[in-house]
């Protein structure tokens, strides 16, 4: 929320305020950044905490306003806001952030875009007089306006509006208001998405998220001497009983082989049936 001397306003976006970067006061003057969102409506709210003498509001969307709005010491809660325009009796478009239309017709260059990307929030002091009854003033706007690709300068967003919703019965003010002099303050709300207020310094960029450290497997190692003497003792054994059999593998084979090779004869027959050559190895 801004605030010049008993004076506040702010902007809230579907119900939620916005919030407000890198407010800076001036004379007369209270500026900051806020997010943009494309295709989410928002109200525009001003608000006198101390009165003290009459005032007269002025709402400009882009440099365009539709209106004005005044602060009387009757109102019991000296405050107000605007979301829209009405356009019958009993409907109203709701003011809404959309994406700026670029074009490249250099007739587009003659048009103004100074303040396309802003809201702003006039209060000044002002004579109220009485009048008759006025007839109510509607509004027919036209669609998104079009901007040069050359004069975006910057802005990604442009307010524009939504769909027609139902609106109470409006009446016509029987007051007229006449600001005297400049304005007592004026709240400006420069507005664009919030990735282009992270990328140029003006809202923090977006937290990354925390993971928790990885904790390595642990494996715990006994020092009970008593386990490991037992468990080399116990190897010991193993390797006996092991070598015990590979040499008694060893020597039966040695054995066998020897027997067979002495007891091995060969037998030749000649043609004489009565003679047997005996021929053992």
């Amino acid at each position: 929320m801004l605030t010049y001397d008993h004076f506040s306003a702010w902007v809230t976006i579907e119900g939620v305020q916005a919030k407000e970067y890198q407010i800076e006061v001036t004379p007369g003057r209270v500026t900051c950044w806020i997010p943009s969102e494309a295709n989410k409506t928002f109200k525009i709210h001003w608000r006198d905490n101390n009165f003290a003498f009459p005032t007269k509001i002025i709402a400009r969307v882009d440099g365009t306003h539709y209106g004005y709005y005044c602060i009387l010491q009757k109102d019991r809660r000296h405050q107000g806001s605007t979301d829209g325009i009405p356009i019958t009796e009993t409907s109203r478009l709701p003011f809404m952030f959309s994406n700026i239309k670029l074009s490249d017709n250099d007739d587009l260059l003659d048009q103004s875009t100074q303040n396309v990307g802003e809201i702003h929030v006039e209060i000044s002091k002002c004579h109220v007089e009485k009048k008759k009854k006025d007839t109510l003033v509607y509004y027919q706007p036209q669609g998104r306006r079009q901007i040069h690709e050359r004069e975006k300068k910057g802005a990604d967003h442009q307010v524009g509006f939504a769909a027609a919703v139902p609106n109470r019965r409006m009446k016509c003010s029987r007051c007229r208001c006449t600001a005297i002099g400049p304005p007592v303050v004026i709240f400006s709300f420069k507005y664009r998405p919030l990735a282009v207020l992270q990328a140029n310094g003006i809202a923090l960029p977006p937290t990354p998220v925390s993971r928790p450290p990885t904790v390595p497997d642990i494996i715990e190692i006994s020092d009970d001497d008593e386990e490991i003497n037992a468990l080399k003792a116990r190897l010991q054994v193993l390797e006996g009983k092991r070598l015990r059999r590979d040499n008694t593998s060893t020597g039966s084979a040695s054995r066998k082989k020897i027997k067979l090779e002495h007891n091995k004869r060969e037998i030749i027959k000649v043609e004489d049936p009565g003679q047997v050559i005996d021929l053992t190895m």
